[in-house]
């Protein structure tokens, strides 16, 4: 199912306060990142 341009400018909107709880760096999604997330 494609999303279209109005429905991305209210997807973003609703994202747009949320602060994020996990950001991925240069290297990716690591080892790490993962066992942090978990």
């Amino acid at each position: 199912m494609a999303v279209n341009d109005k429905q991305k400018r209210y997807l973003r909107g609703l994202a747009h306060p949320i602060k994020p709880v996990v950001m991925i760096g240069n290297k990716g999604l690591t080892d790490t990142v993962l066992a942090e997330i978990d």
